[in-house]
């Protein structure tokens, strides 16, 4: 499976560079490399709600008293993106980020707002769904690393190349695949969302 080196060499090979064999070798490709690669890599990572890198948990709660909300709780260290917030007890969804129908985040009437990896809000008992940090490369996503590989060649090819043509390229397929990446994650989570239906239902049945 991928590390961090092999997206980064894959993000070389897209535009025709050659490989480096780590990011503080010193290399022009290097440099440029650990200059883009952690800020990209979070830039995807919140532009999409990504199945496999989701997650739920119970925020604490911070004694803290803001003048503009009621509430403060801290937010999980490897915290990316909300992507809904949820009454802990009822299980009722307080906010939802993702608009299903604009295929993005949208911020509507804001009722919280984050600060200093910290949630505040007026609402007490909070459990969070978010976008985590993945650092281990090798679980991600093989369609996603080949997307973000080449989002990657895109944005480092102007430093340390000339041709245009490579530049268009990277840009093009990585619309392509990155379409394909978040259609392949719908997908997945439709299916597991009718599996869960029918499971219910079933149990219904023999009720």
């Amino acid at each position: 499976m991928a590390n961090q080196i092999d997206i980064c060499n894959l993000a070389l090979r897209y535009i025709g560079e050659q490989p480096i064999g780590a990011l503080d070798e010193g290399s022009e490709a290097a440099n440029v490399l650990t200059d883009m690669f952690d800020l990209l890599y979070k830039e995807e990572l919140r532009g999409y709600p990504w199945r496999w890198a989701s997650t739920t948990v119970e925020l604490a709660a911070v004694t803290e008293t803001p003048p503009d909300f009621a509430y403060v709780h801290q937010l999980p260290a490897d915290y990316v993106q909300v992507q809904r917030l949820i009454e802990q007890n009822s299980g009722e969804t307080l906010y939802d980020l993702w608009d299903e129908l604009y295929g993005k985040y949208v911020l509507r009437n804001q009722e919280w707002e984050i600060r200093e990896n910290k949630l505040y809000s007026n609402w007490s008992d909070v459990t969070l769904k978010y976008t985590k940090l993945i650092t281990d490369y090798s679980s991600l996503d093989p369609t996603f690393v080949e997307a973000f590989a080449w989002r990657l060649a895109f944005a480092i090819a102007p430093s340390i190349t000339d041709k245009q043509s490579y530049i268009d390229r990277a840009y093009q397929q990585y619309q392509i695949t990155i379409n394909k990446a978040r259609g392949q994650n719908g997908q997945e989570q439709r299916r597991r969302l009718n599996i869960s239906r029918e499971y219910l239902g079933a149990r219904n049945f023999y009720k």
